[in-house]
């Protein structure tokens, strides 16, 4: 006959060790708004929409095989890889707006960095589409 012993159960032990947990976010889809602003909550939808691009890179890629998509896409992806091993070379934190243990590094933005990639393909694609 089976007996039961609580320090043979893996769940009990877990829920006895949360309060020793660390959590760490996962930065890609973690979106954090104050708790009751309608405002915030839809920018932090907004702020979302990068996965929407991303697939719409995606599918365009896939149903048009367009050079000019393709390279823009490898360029965005490019240049966030360039980011991320810049980031943490420098390691930089960000500024503390809030006591949180988040381990995320701000400089260089990534947002510049790609307003700034963005810009230089624009004047590229340009530039190259006036001079045939």
């Amino acid at each position: 006959m089976a007996t039961y012993d609580s320090d043979q159960n893996y769940f009990s032990k877990n829920l006895d060790d949360r309060n020793n947990t660390i959590w760490v976010p996962l930065s890609l889809t973690l979106v954090e708004y104050p708790k009751g602003d309608a405002f915030g909550k839809i920018l932090a939808f907004i702020s979302l929409a990068p996965f929407g691009i991303g697939a719409g890179f995606v599918t365009l890629i896939l149903f048009r095989r367009d050079l000019h998509t393709i390279t823009f896409f490898l360029g965005t992806v490019c240049s966030e890889i360039l980011n991320y091993l810049i980031k943490h070379a420098i390691r930089e934190p960000r500024p503390k707006v809030r006591p949180d243990d988040a381990v995320e590094y701000g400089m260089p933005s990534s947002h510049s960095q790609f307003v700034w990639f963005f810009s230089t393909y624009v004047v590229y694609f340009v530039f190259i589409r006036t001079e045939s």
